[in-house]
């Protein structure tokens, strides 16, 4: 993989990117990334984090070689996106997202980065005085995310992304108490670290989101050098996740989250792509959702220096990372990842044509009108060249949106959910409906490693005509950054 590549990817989504900003000066939603809300208003308040695509523009504004080099009314749009910014803050310092008075804890401390380093490229070219008002937002958002925490869920990629817009805020600001609450927030984070080489997401190891965390925490070590412990778990991590770059260009998809996306940042910059000509999921294939965050990792690799040569994984054998519940086999033909923790789903790719011969997302019937899956919680064990899952088939818990729900959501938000407490407690009860899932009938798989071959065998009740192989990247429970489509 090559800058250039990497260039026009930037340059492919830039019209996109234009497009999706409000830059008319007479609308009251001048400067708002959100175009379903300020353009379609098919919905009820504009998604904040999508203000990181500010980034996109500032780079295009700074790079020499583009037509857009200090250009003036790109400069006014840049400063139009971080006034909405600064408008839609709430008086904690907080951001909305997803619903009314959310306060998003992850959004604030996502769009923080991305305004801070849109400044640090815009900063000499506005006046002092709205400078200096930009700084204050700046100070008031990083103050609310060092005064709370997540409580849905541990999501190491969020705590890391935090823990550096706070140590950026405290540069940019001059205060150092910033900076330490940033660093408090890295050894949280690393309460999380398994030796293993992953951080946790929702309870597991996802490789897609690690690659967006070790962007993260190689950018806070740019600004406060990592002791030896941390040092060693960053390459570690590393280790960890080029585990899931696939013979055939894919990547991950059976991890905790599903997440097929590849953040390149420091699998670029440490020689782990250069044999991949292309990113998995391209920007112009993914939702706006993701864009920001995949560009910014993108524009870290442009921005920083690439090593010649690519690492080597490790050599042929069964790996099982035991606590992450995950199965690497690399025979002399094959080579197979396999999430024994979800049921045994996973992927196998020939090794000497580089296709992918087998995928599973795990058997699915359906029955009165409900749907039942084997990918859910499942246990292990490894003995020779044998291993045997047993889980169940599941309840799947999908509901449909409905526009009952949107409206009950904004009146949840716009009423109760100013009480923090309410609005906390409404997230957990959220996440805990979206994920959990009924076992129903025993089920078994076994996965057979003979002769260079991976082989997989299952065992279950029959008790409905219909079973159907589920495509690897399917998933019973909500996971909005799974089922990028990509090229196989």
């Amino acid at each position: 993989m090559e800058k250039k590549y990497l260039k026009n990817q930037l340059e492919v989504i830039l019209p996109r990117v234009l497009s999706n900003l409000c830059r008319d000066p007479l609308n009251s939603d001048y400067g708002c990334f959100d175009r379903r809300y300020w353009a379609w208003h098919t919905t009820i308040m504009p998604d904040i984090s999508l203000q990181r695509q500010v980034i996109i523009l500032a780079y295009f504004w700074q790079d020499k070689n583009s037509h857009f080099y200090h250009d003036k009314e790109l400069l006014s749009w840049i400063v139009a996106a971080i006034h909405y910014w600064q408008a839609k803050c709430h008086l904690d310092g907080s951001m909305d997202q997803a619903f009314p008075e959310e306060h998003s804890w992850a959004a604030t401390g996502f769009t923080l980065n991305s305004i801070i380093d849109t400044l640090n490229i815009i900063g000499r070219y506005i006046d002092k005085k709205n400078y200096t008002d930009i700084l204050m937002a700046i100070s008031k958002s990083a103050q609310f995310i060092a005064e709370n925490k997540e409580t849905h869920g541990i999501i190491c990629n969020h705590i890391l992304g935090c823990s550096l817009a706070l140590i950026k805020t405290g540069k940019i600001c001059k205060n150092k108490r910033y900076h330490i609450s940033g660093l408090n927030l890295l050894h949280y984070a690393f309460n999380y670290y398994h030796k293993e080489g992953w951080f946790e997401e929702y309870n597991g190891a996802d490789a897609g989101y690690q690659t967006l965390a070790l962007y993260y925490l190689s950018e806070i070590a740019k600004h406060n050098k990592l002791i030896p412990k941390y040092q060693k778990g960053f390459f570690d991590a590393i280790y960890f996740v080029s585990h899931f770059l696939y013979p055939d260009g894919s990547f991950s998809i059976i991890g905790q989250r599903r997440t097929a996306v590849l953040y390149p940042a420091v699998l670029f910059c440490r020689g782990y792509l250069n044999k991949i000509k292309k990113l998995p999921i391209e920007l112009s294939g993914i939702d706006d959702g993701n864009l920001a965050p995949l560009a910014e990792t993108i524009i870290y690799c442009l921005n920083n220096k690439k090593y010649p040569s690519s690492q080597d994984r490790f050599s042929n054998g069964i790996h099982i990372f035991y606590i992450a519940g995950i199965a690497i086999i690399n025979t002399p033909r094959q080579y197979g990842a396999f999430n024994l923790k979800l049921g045994g789903i996973g992927v196998v790719f020939d090794k000497k044509t580089n296709k992918r011969i087998y995928e599973d997302g795990g058997l699915m019937f359906i029955k009165d009108d409900n749907k039942y899956s084997t990918q859910g919680p499942s246990h292990f064990l490894f003995k020779k060249n044998t291993i045997q899952i047993k889980g169940h088939f599941y309840s799947v818990p999908m509901s449909t949106f409905t526009t009952n729900k949107l409206l009950i959501g904004q009146l949840l938000g716009n009423y109760l959910f100013k009480i923090s407490f309410l609005r906390e407690l409404f997230k957990r009860k959220l996440i805990r409906s979206i994920n959990t899932t009924h076992p129903l009938i025993p089920f078994e798989r076994t996965i057979i490693i003979h002769c260079g071959n991976i082989a997989v065998e299952d065992n279950y009740e029959i008790i409905h005509r219909t079973i159907k192989i589920l495509p690897v990247d399917a998933t019973p429970i909500h996971m909005a950054s799974a089922r990028y489509y990509y090229e196989k």
